[in-house]
């Protein structure tokens, strides 16, 4: 008896832990469908100056952007940030030697960790490339473009500023080239 029971108990574990094998294969998730992306829409006129803060610095005076409702203007590292939400924005700032595409493409050909699929825009003034990460998850939307307002030279991007599909690059990528003063 005393066998029996020191057996019994030996199997208990594996007994249930082949139950509970079994109820997971019952309860596996379902893959969760996305809903469909509402594409963003440029309804709004954002004063780029305004995010300014330095008196001195004269060069975003007047510039506006068309923007998605709700966007909002913030001083940035070397510019400004149009924000849309809490996790995504691009950048605009002085462009102050010529060539930033070309060098922003380059080192996105260059990039081991984030690698691209395929450059969807390829202008001199403007990109728009995917990327698939070798760390996983979505692929991811990248622009950069140059604009000229009047005699000044602008820069846009939104690497580095979040997770992006590739009709928001589109729409934030017409925002950078909405500039005007």
């Amino acid at each position: 008896m005393k066998k029996t029971l020191f057996v019994a108990l030996l199997a208990l574990p594996l007994f249930t832990a082949c139950k509970k094998g079994e109820a997971d294969k019952k309860t596996e998730a379902k893959p969760v469908e996305k809903a469909p992306e509402k594409p963003i829409e440029l309804t709004e006129t954002v004063d780029v100056g305004a995010a300014i803060t330095d008196p001195d610095d004269k060069g975003y005076v007047g510039l506006k952007a068309k923007a998605p409702a709700g966007s909002k203007t913030e001083s940035g590292l070397t510019g400004v940030l149009i924000r849309m939400g809490e996790r995504q924005a691009f950048e605009i700032s002085k462009a102050y030697e010529p060539g930033y595409v070309a060098k922003t493409k380059k080192e996105a050909q260059d990039d081991t960790l984030d690698k691209v699929v395929k450059f969807h825009v390829d202008s001199p003034e403007a990109i728009l490339w995917e990327t698939k990460s070798e760390l996983g998850g979505d692929n991811n939307f990248h622009f950069a473009a140059e604009v000229k307002v009047g005699d000044a030279q602008y820069k846009c991007a939104n690497s580095g500023y979040g997770n992006f599909t590739k009709s928001q690059a589109e729409a934030l990528l017409k925002s950078c080239q909405s500039l005007t003063k």
